[in-house]
């Protein structure tokens, strides 16, 4: 996977995401967007298994791009791509947290059926940001710009 390619396209898969749960959930990159878009994921996978089907591959691709565009909002960094699969999102390295696959925390949540494991890991890194800040006062996450959702920075 080209992840320029990936990344120019974030913005349409959240789109997509958006047209097809407009009535269920408002996808404006709060924590309870989290809650409702957890909560309709699993309503349309019942098992893991279902996450192999390509059916759903569309569905899960604009899952991991909100997933993964949320956690960047929190923590900054960027999007990497992995050896196969969809993408990985890299934290700011500050944080020292773990380079995260977007599709590791849906297969996640569909194995607790919870409705609590993208909520839990966004305040999970909130407060890996919250805990930096107090020994780096002033400190602010940097984004990769995504074309479509972010502004871009004025060139220096």
């Amino acid at each position: 996977m080209d992840i320029s390619d990936w990344v120019e396209d974030v913005h349409i898969k959240i789109d997509v995401l958006d047209d097809l749960l407009s009535s269920r959930a408002d996808l404006d990159f709060s924590p309870e967007s989290l809650i409702a878009l957890e909560a309709e994921l699993l309503d349309r996978i019942e098992d893991t298994e279902e996450l192999a089907d390509p059916d759903q591959l569309p569905f899960l691709e604009c899952v991991v791009a909100y997933l993964g565009e949320m956690l960047l909002r929190v923590a900054g960094g960027r999007w990497a791509a992995p050896p196969s699969g969809l993408p990985v999102i890299r934290p700011a390295e500050e944080l020292g947290l773990d380079d995260t696959a977007p599709l590791a925390l849906v297969a996640a949540a569909i194995q607790r059926r919870d409705g609590t494991e993208f909520r839990r890991t966004h305040r999970a890194w909130q407060e890996a940001v919250r805990e930096y800040r107090q020994t780096h006062p002033g400190w602010t996450p940097e984004k990769d710009y995504t074309p479509g959702l972010d502004v871009p920075r004025p060139e220096p």
